[in-house]
C-alpha cells in the first residue's frame, strides 16, 4: 500500500488528466480525448505489470535489498550483467523527468490561469499569447516548480510528495459528485442515479483518503503546511485580515482532515497503531470529513446559480474562440 504513493505509481497513472486539462486547445476533441484518457491508464498498467513480472521472475536469491535501492532497475541490470542497458537507463533518468516537467508546467499553468480567472479577471495570470497559452502563468509555474526541488533533493522524494498532492486534489471530485447529486432534482437524475452517485462518491472519497494516508507522515506534514499557506494566502488576497479569518474558518474541515491523517501516520510510526487498524481509522476520518464537507456546502439555489454562471462563461468562451 505504501508503494502506491512512494514508488510513483499514483503519479504515473495521474497522466490521464493532462489531456482533459488541455482539452480546450485540442483540434479534434471527440477523437483525441478518449485516447488521452484511456491510453495512459492502459499503457501505464501494462508497463508496471511487465516491470513487476520481470522483477519477480529474474531477481536472484540474496539480493532482496535491490527493492529498497534508489534505482532498483539499474541495480537489477548490473546484477544480471546487462551493461549495454545501463546507458539507456541513465539517459532515460534525464529525459523522462524533463518530459514530465514540460508536460506538467504546461498543464498546471492552465489551472493557475483558471485561478486567476476566478480571483483577478483581467490580471496578468489571465493574459494569453498569440498561441492561446497563458504565458505569464507558465513562467510563474516554472519558478514554483523549481522551488519544490529545495525540500526534496531526490526524484523519489519529489514524486512521492507530488503523488500525495495529486491524490489530495482528487478528493474534490467525489465531493463535487455528492454535492451536485443532492442539488439536482430527483426527476433529473432518478432514484437509481442518485444512489449510484452516492455510492461512487463515498467510495471514491475513501480510496483517495487511503492513498493520501499511504503517502506517509513526511508527505502529510508538507501537505498540511502547503494547505495552510494556500488558505492563508487566498484569504489575505481576498480581504486582508477579515478574508484570512473567513478562509481559515471556512476551510477548518479541510485542515482538520489532513491534520488527523498526519496524526494517524505518526501514531503508526511510533507503534501506537498497527495495520489494519490504522487504515480503518483513516477510513473513519474520511467518512467524517466527507460528511463535514457536505454540511459546509452552498445551498441548492446558490449551486444552481453557479452552474448556470459556468455555462454562460463556457458559451462566451466558445464564441470568443470561434470569432478568433
Amino acid at each position: 500500500m505504501l508503494a502506491v504513493i512512494g514508488s510513483g505509481l499514483a503519479f504515473a497513472f495521474a497522466g490521464f488528466q493532462n489531456g482533459l486539462i488541455l482539452a480546450n486547445q485540442v483540434r479534434d476533441p471527440r477523437r483525441s480525448l478518449p485516447f488521452s484518457l484511456y491510453l495512459p491508464l492502459l499503457l501505464g498498467l501494462l508497463l508496471y505489470m511487465l516491470l513487476s513480472s520481470s522483477f519477480m521472475a529474474t531477481l536472484p536469491a540474496g539480493v532482496a535489498e535491490l527493492g529498497s535501492a534508489a534505482a532498483p532497475l539499474l541495480g537489477l541490470v548490473s546484477v544480471l550483467g546487462l551493461g549495454l542497458l545501463m546507458p539507456v537507463l541513465l539517459a532515460d533518468a534525464v529525459v523522462a523527468p524533463l518530459g514530465t516537467a514540460n508536460v506538467f508546467v504546461a498543464v498546471t499553468a492552465r489551472i493557475l490561469y483558471a485561478c486567476g480567472y476566478e480571483l483577478r479577471p483581467g490580471g496578468r495570470l489571465t493574459r494569453l499569447n498569440r498561441h492561446g497559452s497563458p504565458v505569464f502563468a507558465l513562467w510563474v509555474n516554472a519558478a514554483v516548480g523549481l522551488l519544490f526541488l529545495l525540500p526534496f533533493p531526490t526524484w523519489r522524494q519529489l514524486v512521492g510528495f507530488l503523488s500525495s498532492m495529486v491524490v489530495f486534489a482528487y478528493l474534490a471530485g467525489p465531493v463535487s459528485l455528492l454535492v451536485l447529486s443532492r442539488a439536482s432534482s430527483r426527476a433529473a437524475i432518478g432514484l437509481r442515479g442518485a444512489l449510484r452517485a452516492r455510492v461512487v462518491g463515498v467510495a471514491g472519497f475513501l480510496c483517495s483518503t487511503w492513498m493520501v494516508y499511504w503517502g506517509g507522515r513526511h508527505n502529510l506534514g508538507w501537505l498540511l503546511l502547503a494547505l495552510v499557506l494556500a488558505v492563508a494566502l487566498h484569504g489575505w488576497l481576498e480581504g486582508r485580515g477579515a478574508g484570512l479569518r473567513r478562509d481559515l474558518r471556512a476551510n477548518g474541515y479541510l485542515v482538520g482532515f489532513v491534520a488527523a491523517l498526519c496524526a494517524l501516520s505518526w501514531a503508526r510510526h511510533l507503534g501506537w497503531l498497527g495495520f489494519p487498524w490504522d487504515n480503518l481509522a483513516a477510513a473513519l476520518v474520511g467518512l467524517l470529513a466527507c460528511a463535514g464537507f457536505l454540511r459546509a456546502r452552498l445551498g441548492d439555489a446558490q449551486i444552481q446559480a453557479q452552474v448556470q454562471r459556468l455555462g454562460e462563461e463556457r458559451r462566451s468562451d466558445a464564441m470568443a474562440s470561434a470569432a478568433a
